[in-house]
């Protein structure tokens, strides 16, 4: 089809070619080609075909038809469509004539059909030379403006007006045919060295005026005929652009693509070109804005680190399910390396989306992981675990980025149900979760997966029990109640009662509670009878689950009490309810005389405890008053040990703990008791420790010799030898604290000297009689206070032997207690009286013994003359005068 008429008018009045005032008139060859701009155009006729068009000043012309100056040559190609063609890479390319021939100037007539040309062979796009010549860091900065004024422009009325040197233009073009895709390109329609005067009116056409529409332009300043002003374009916010003198306007935001692109140009040519071609295709296929082609494109070719955050990528997730679902399993993959695994973005509730796109669709996503992460980090993904169970598994149902179901076959893929509790933690929402995933699969699984599913179940109980909450457990059965099913039914029908007693899985602990708690709540009595039973038998000797089973019933009393009367002839219960006595027993937070007698009775005395007696006994001793002591310990002693014998166990252990304790007391308290009440409260555990080789505290010993010493002294028993023969073992008191043995002494060195009297005259030989009396007593600070005491108690006549017997031993024999009894007799006589000790000298005199007279004689005279007074001086030598007369 031939240019009409209308057309070559429209392309004659839009390539008008004006001369630059400033240029010559009369231009050279070599003026011409450099100071001249060619005038480069690209329109839409008001036909609706495509123009590409150069106008180039030729000058003067020197034909027979026009020799004037000021002419110029329009060169136009029309076309239907562009076919993929990109106008501006034909710029300057050799495809435009830039004169005439003397032939083609004088033809008078046009063709009958116009060449048709391959104009596709003369494209000059932008090259890597370019690149290196033209563009630098400041140059890509105007680029980048430039491409995103000329995006804008597209869904605008705004023209994109940019100036710079003649020879620079053409690198912009090039630049601008590669950067954008062909879509575009279509639409931009472009006049180089514009003039007003291009504007031409039109009748009809694509454009939405009357007027061509060009939507880029190139004015000099320089050139331009008219008043035009970059600075006030760019005030006004206009895209205008004069690279030459840089006015620019940096106030336009840059697009995602551009930043692209144009890096990918800095980069290497042919990928910026691919990634053109391709984001070109995709707003074709998809008939979307670029923005979203290259959202598309990021998302395709896994550049994610292209989105400002999650909610653009999700948007974009959005848009790639409407208009390329195939490009999903892809972006998938991407997505799960990028943002699942490694976490390039933080966890929150916006995110949930992605992961539900990679779960969904990617092939190499491991969905195990997925769940397991979405498990461990719901609180992150903004399912909290502050709300009531319900809620939060209805939650985690719902925004959970995988079919819920799968949650399930989670928990079955070993070791998935031991991850879960060791990810998420034991909180009864965590076990509600699960609880209700297994209750809701348990029904529709059979064999093996039943099994394991039913054993999930228990397990999972059980680690809700750990809270003790029975309003948790009442949640728990009341789940089973929303299936539409009676829960007691749907545990029997599902085995759970007998897996729950024969499941290796469940721990000790576990298995009971679940039981115990079942039965607590179920309403059939003939299948709680069998349950109790069964549990008990198997679970009898456990104290775990005798604690479970004391704690049950106490909460449930009434209903307990009821299976425990139907099931008491039983002699296995019986069994059983002795284990929860003892446990009773053992938990009692304050024992008294009663709950002790009453396990006695119960249990120790049939020999079935465990040692808890013992532990108990102890504890009540501890909290008897000291003064109630000996008289409790005698009480338990006659009344409850009496009949046991000695192998009962721990019989000796607790006698033992009893001397122990008793022996412990104040010493003084031991001896005024003793004193009292007399020795059988010592002697009915003493002996029976002896006889079973346990060690009696030297304390029983010294009160005996105590108690007997005074028994002896008293009734003058003389028949008795076993006082004088524990004397004579003095290892019994020889090593008492001095503060026991000056005890001992005072209470007892009375009963002492009468006993050595009343054994003295048993013609036993009188050395050893006293040093087994008075050896270790001598060495008490209370001694010579006691003794002396003692000695005033005596008649005259068990005074005058007991003194006679101390002269005797102390001025004859080398013992340490001869040497003590010496200091207590010259103490003794400086608190004496000389008349008292005058006649005790006497007395003494007149009765020692023949072996040990010289002796005494000797001390009695040398004392006597140290101590003698002025008045026994005379009175002695008037004595002496008489005896000599009466000798006479």
């Amino acid at each position: 089809m031939d240019v009409t008429k209308a057309e070559g008018d429209e392309i004659s009045k839009m390539m008008s070619y004006k001369r630059p005032p400033d240029l010559p008139h009369e231009p050279t060859e070599e003026e011409l080609e450099t100071l001249f701009p060619k005038k480069s155009g690209y329109f839409r006729l008001s036909s609706g075909r495509y123009c590409i068009a150069q106008s180039s000043y030729v000058g003067r012309v020197y034909s027979d038809l026009d020799t004037r100056n000021g002419n110029y040559i329009i060169h136009a190609f029309v076309m239907d469509s562009l076919d993929g063609l990109i106008p501006m890479t034909l710029i300057e390319s050799n495809l435009f004539k830039t004169s005439l021939t003397y032939e083609e100037w004088h033809e008078n007539d046009a063709p009958d059909d116009l060449p048709k040309v391959d104009v596709s062979e003369y494209v000059n796009g932008l090259q890597k030379r370019d690149v290196d010549v033209f563009f630098n860091d400041e140059r890509y900065g105007y680029l980048e403006l430039l491409l995103q004024a000329i995006i804008n422009s597209c869904d605008s009325s705004d023209k994109v007006t940019f100036n710079d040197t003649i020879a620079n233009l053409k690198y912009w073009y090039k630049a601008i045919s590669l950067c954008l895709p062909n879509c575009i390109q279509e639409k931009l329609t472009y006049c180089s060295f514009y003039t007003p005067l291009s504007m031409v009116p039109v009748t009809g056409g694509p454009s939405s005026s009357n007027q061509l529409d060009v939507r880029i332009r190139n004015i000099s300043p320089a050139l331009s005929p008219f008043d035009f002003s970059y600075s006030q374009e760019v005030q006004s916010g206009k895209n205008a652009f004069d690279f030459e003198r840089r006015i620019i306007n940096d106030g336009i935001e840059i697009s995602e693509y551009v930043k692209t692109v144009v890096g990918l140009v800095k980069k290497n040519l042919f990928t910026a070109l691919g990634t053109v071609d391709a984001i070109d295709r995709l707003m074709t296929n998809c008939g979307c804005t670029i923005d979203k082609a290259t959202d598309l494109y990021n998302l395709q070719s896994g550049n994610f680190g292209a989105f400002c955050g999650v909610s653009e990528l999700v948007a974009v997730i959005d848009s790639a399910k409407k208009m390329l679902p195939e490009m999903l399993p892809d972006a998938a993959d991407g997505i799960y390396g990028y943002c699942v695994v490694f976490d390039h973005w933080a966890l929150c509730p916006e995110i949930l989306p992605v992961y539900r796109l990679v779960y969904d669709y990617s092939k190499r996503a491991d969905k195990k992981f997925i769940i397991e992460k979405y498990i461990r980090n719901h609180a992150a993904f903004g399912v909290q675990d502050g709300s009531d169970c319900n809620t939060f598994a209805s939650r985690m149902e719902d925004s959970a980025p995988f079919p819920w179901v799968d949650f399930t076959g989670f928990l079955f893929g070993s070791p998935g149900f031991e991850r879960y509790f060791k990810t998420i933690g034991k909180s009864f929402n965590s076990c509600y979760l699960v609880y209700k995933s297994l209750v809701r699969a348990i029904g529709g699984l059979d064999g093996d997966r039943k099994k394991i599913a039913a054993e999930y179940f228990l397990d999972t109980m059980a680690k809700a029990f750990e809270a003790e909450s029975n309003e948790q457990f009442d949640t728990l059965i009341l789940c089973i109640g929303k299936l539409g099913e009676k829960w007691e039914t749907w545990i029997v029908k599902n085995t759970i009662i007998k897996l729950a007693r024969n499941s290796e899985r469940l721990t000790d602990i576990c298995r009971p509670a679940f039981l115990l708690n079942l039965l607590k709540r179920l309403n059939n009595r003939e299948l709680a009878l069998v349950l109790l039973k069964q549990t008990v038998l198997e679970n009898k000797e456990d104290e775990c689950f005798v604690a479970e089973y004391v704690s049950m019933s106490d909460s449930a009393r009434e209903t307990f009490e009821r299976y425990e009367e139907a099931l008491k002839t039983d002699p296995e219960f019986a069994v059983f309810e002795e284990n929860v006595a003892m446990y009773r027993f053992k938990i009692c937070p304050k024992l008294n005389r009663s709950d002790l007698e009453r396990y006695f009775h119960a249990v120790y005395a049939k020999g079935r405890d465990k040692g808890l007696f013992k532990e108990k006994l102890s504890e009540y001793l501890s909290s008897v008053p000291q003064d109630k002591l000996i008289d409790e310990c005698r009480e338990i002693c006659d009344t409850w040990f009496a009949n046991l014998h000695d192998d009962h166990p721990d019989l000796i252990d607790c006698l033992s703990d009893i001397c122990q304790r008793i022996f412990r007391l104040n010493f003084d308290y031991l001896i005024t008791y003793a004193d009292k009440k007399g020795m059988y409260a010592f002697k009915i555990f003493v002996k029976r420790l002896g006889a079973n080789g346990i060690t009696i505290p030297d304390r029983f010993f010294v009160i005996q010799l105590g108690m007997e010493t005074r028994r002896l002294s008293v009734k003058n028993c003389i028949e008795h030898h076993g006082a004088i023969q524990r004397l004579e073992n003095k290892e019994y008191y020889r090593y008492l604290p001095s503060n026991e043995l000056d005890l001992f002494v005072s209470c007892f060195a009375s009963d002492v000297l009468k006993m050595y009297l009343a054994v003295s005259g048993l013609g036993k030989k009188f050395d050893a009689v006293f040093e087994a009396c008075f050896d270790v007593l001598v060495d008490s600070r209370k001694f010579q206070e006691s003794f002396i005491a003692a000695l005033d108690e005596l008649s005259r006549k068990e005074y005058e032997q007991m003194m006679t017997d101390i002269f005797s031993y102390a001025f004859n024999l080398p013992t340490h207690t001869a040497e003590q009894m010496r200091r207590f007799v010259a103490a003794y006589h400086e608190e004496m009286k000389s008349g008292k000790r005058k006649k005790m000298f006497a007395a003494v005199l007149d009765n020692v013994p023949d072996e040990y007279k010289a002796n005494v004689s000797r001390y009695i005279t040398t004392y006597q003359k140290e101590h003698e007074t002025l008045f026994d001086k005379l009175f002695g030598a008037i004595g002496k005068k008489d005896e000599d007369k009466d000798d006479k």
